[in-house]
């Protein structure tokens, strides 16, 4: 019996043989390789808390991963302090305070 090719193996077409005296009525034929199905794995940029990814592929027949994606670090948050300044008889005044920015 053949069987069918993958993205990466060869296969075989069902061969005929006699059921009498065994004689080859059809040679089995290979059915080449049909090679991967590349499909683009999309780039997810990195926020402050959540890591992203880098752009990848696999194959969208047999799942095989071609560009392994690679994790990104979460960028962090980076301090700026936002300036305060005093209370007065009739306004009221600020504390300072840090707020959390990625430039």
């Amino acid at each position: 019996p053949g069987y069918p090719a993958t993205c990466t193996e060869n296969g075989l077409t069902d061969g005929i043989k006699c059921s009498v005296c065994g004689a080859t009525i059809k040679e089995q034929e290979v059915i080449i390789a049909t090679g991967h199905t590349v499909v683009t794995d999309k780039a997810a940029a990195p926020t402050c808390t959540a890591t992203g990814l880098t752009e990848g592929s696999h194959c969208s027949v047999c799942n095989e991963v071609i560009v392994a994606q690679e994790v990104i670090p979460a960028l962090g948050h980076t301090e700026e302090t936002v300036p305060g300044y005093p209370a007065t008889c009739t306004e009221n005044g600020l504390t300072v305070k840090l707020s959390w920015n990625r430039e």
